[in-house]
């Protein structure tokens, strides 16, 4: 018996002294390593195998988390995870939660992801809370933030911190916070076509569909890293329009929940562009002709509300559905730019464009024309893409006819 208790106190002395061992190495080895001043327009990454892992740490330098490649999928998130753990600390933009305190009276927003309010004493910013536990999703979203800003600082907002803050209710949820933009969104500009912040001329109107076209061709090149950066839900909730002094509209993008960072080579390209041509498509709609569109009013809309897709004037829908689902005259195989164009393109001009539009031409007759090939090019392409075919979407022939547009409508002085 007392043999025994010789031997186990032995034992529980080489395994304390080997867990005091391990516990001092890890200590010498975080104490050792550099610690990196980050910017406000930067994140410090590590490369690991030819992949960009940006990595989070808490505020006691610890690596919390780290996360692969946008868009890879869990597998193998999970093992880069993993690889980027054993990677020596650097720091990272995780601020302090008292310093941007949500005012959960002020919510501006609610979406897929999470909740977006008024940050108490900055309206300049917003906050987002999110709904998952998943820290990914939190790097993810200010990731893409930071980069577009930097690249594009005129229609994209910044991120300017993540971290853990109390709910609504109390329990910790994670947050980031944004810059906000100014304006309001899409949605709203193109109902509330009296009101000075909206869409009054069909001249601004094709100056937003401009711009969306502009930004989304920006997205099909490469940064500097080899790196595109796709935004996938460019819903009108998530593009916000500004009118300038000089009655000029800008356009900027928020909301980066569904985004998507890859290489050019990835097989996920060629999807990604497929989307947002898809968009392109929802947005000349809803620009043009919101009037038409199956909406609910803000205040009575349950969350989540339909698809947006659900939402789009009845003949229109079938484009963004895949063939098998499409009344037989809608199919792919049977129908062409020409006849999209010639079953559209009056009828859309004289019936479906809001009717302050309709005026608003220099040459009418000529923007019927117009219209009609931009329709016929366009939602043919809306069809392919719903069938996830395997051409390139032709985004510089739709930005050509939009600009021919441009030239026929009215100036905005001519509208009032």
């Amino acid at each position: 018996s007392r043999h025994l208790r010789v031997c186990m106190l032995i034992r529980c002395t080489f395994f304390l002294c080997i867990g005091l061992s391990r516990g001092f190495l890890e200590t010498e080895r975080m104490s050792s390593s550099p610690r990196v001043s980050v910017s406000p327009t930067s994140v410090q990454r590590l490369v690991v195998q030819d992949e960009v892992l940006p990595v989070l740490l808490t505020s006691r330098g610890r690596l919390a988390h780290g996360f692969a490649k946008i868009g890879s999928q869990p597998e193998e998130r999970s093992t880069k995870e993993s690889q980027v753990r054993d990677l020596p600390s650097s720091s990272a933009r995780e601020v302090d939660a008292n310093s941007f305190l949500p005012d959960y009276h002020q919510k501006i927003g609610t979406g897929a992801y999470g909740e977006v309010y008024a940050v108490k004493g900055s309206p300049d910013k917003v906050l987002k809370v999110f709904r998952s536990d998943d820290w990914h999703e939190v790097v993810k979203e200010s990731l893409f933030a930071q980069q577009m800003k930097a690249r594009d600082p005129a229609h994209f907002v910044d991120c300017f911190g993540i971290g853990v803050t109390s709910g609504p209710g109390g329990a910790p949820k994670n947050f980031a916070v944004f810059e906000r933009a100014e304006g309001i969104t899409l949605e709203t500009a193109a109902t509330h076509l009296s009101s000075p912040q909206g869409l009054n001329c069909v001249s601004e109107a094709l100056s937003v569909l401009e711009q969306l076209i502009t930004l989304v061709m920006e997205m099909m090149k490469a940064d500097s890293h080899g790196n595109l950066h796709f935004h996938l839900d460019l819903k009108p909730e998530n593009i916000i329009i500004h009118k300038t002094q000089g009655s000029q509209v800008e356009v900027t993008l928020i909301d980066y929940g569904m985004v998507s960072t890859c290489k050019q080579e990835d097989a996920s390209v060629q999807g990604s562009a497929l989307q947002v041509f898809r968009w392109l498509g929802f947005n000349l709609l809803w620009t043009l002709a919101s009037e038409h569109f199956s909406l609910q009013a803000p205040g009575q809309r349950p969350w989540p509300g339909p698809s947006p897709w659900e939402q789009l004037p009845e003949g229109f829908r079938p484009f963004f559905q895949r063939s098998d689902f499409r009344p037989p005259a809608y199919q792919t195989s049977k129908i062409t730019p020409d006849l999209i164009r010639a079953a559209m393109g009056d009828s859309f001009f004289s019936q479906l464009m809001s009717p302050r539009f309709r005026v608003q031409w220099t040459a009418p007759d000529e923007g019927k024309r117009q219209l009609g090939a931009f329709l016929g090019d366009l939602f043919y392409g809306v069809a392919l893409a719903s069938d996830c075919d395997s051409r390139w979407p032709d985004f510089s022939s739709i930005h050509k006819h939009i600009t021919k547009l441009q030239e026929l409508a009215a100036a905005p002085h001519c509208c009032c």
